[in-house]
């Protein structure tokens, strides 16, 4: 069986077949996106102060995302988490969603990162006072007698 294509050009439906399956694999593989997802840990250094760590993170955050996009081109969305260390206590310090175009226009972390507040808490880099201890109250005790003597109960007939 032969079709026209076009006014001259004539195909056999088996070679249309193919072309169009040719065709659509390669828009398929060509439209394909892959998410990218990074879970990174930082350890905290001795004396480290919690900015510096948030710091160290960012760094960390900025060429894992430059390296991911630049080595794995099919890649167009990546999330890169990042957990800080310090003293055996592992917590969230950040989050970075970013597609592959965004990061080109503006490779900086700070307009895709969604800081954890409670980071610095939770890793005890903040300590909190303690509230100075209030007095305890002076309590008396009053004794009550147990009456044993039914003549003496108020409701006694």
């Amino acid at each position: 069986m032969r079709l026209s294509l076009f006014s001259g050009n004539w195909a056999t439906y088996p070679q249309i077949l193919l072309l169009s399956v040719i065709i659509s694999l390669s828009m398929a593989i060509s439209a394909r996106a892959e998410t990218g997802q990074l879970n990174l840990t930082l350890s905290s250094q001795k004396n480290q102060s919690f900015p510096t760590l948030v710091q160290e993170a960012e760094a960390l955050a900025k060429k894992s995302i430059q390296q991911t996009f630049e080595s794995n081109p099919e890649v167009t969305d990546l999330t890169v988490n990042i957990l800080g260390e310090h003293y055996g206590q592992l917590v969230p310090l950040l989050s970075i969603t970013v597609t592959q175009t965004n990061w080109q226009k503006n490779p900086k972390v700070q307009p895709w990162t969604k800081y954890f507040s409670s980071a610095a808490q939770l890793l005890g880099f903040v300590k909190y006072s303690q509230p100075a201890s209030a007095p305890q109250p002076n309590v008396v005790s009053q004794y009550v007698p147990y009456i044993t003597e039914t003549e003496n109960e108020p409701n006694f007939y």
